[in-house]
């Protein structure tokens, strides 16, 4: 699975809602959100500076 485009606020709901119904497994889902991470960073002007993505997985749950 590639993701091309990690800009867009869609893509980024994507992953997690894939992470959700367990068709993408963590390692995967934090590889992806880290290379999404590294460009919001190059960019200077994130599109979402107020994600942190350094919360450890275990702590994200879903209802």
């Amino acid at each position: 699975m590639t993701i091309l485009n990690y800009n867009s606020e869609r893509n980024l709901k994507n992953l997690l809602l894939l992470f959700y119904l367990k068709k993408l497994s963590q390692a995967n889902l934090i590889k992806y959100l880290n290379k999404f991470r590294l460009k919001q960073i190059k960019r200077k002007n994130a599109t979402f500076p107020e994600l942190n993505f350094n919360i450890p997985m275990s702590s994200i749950y879903f209802y």
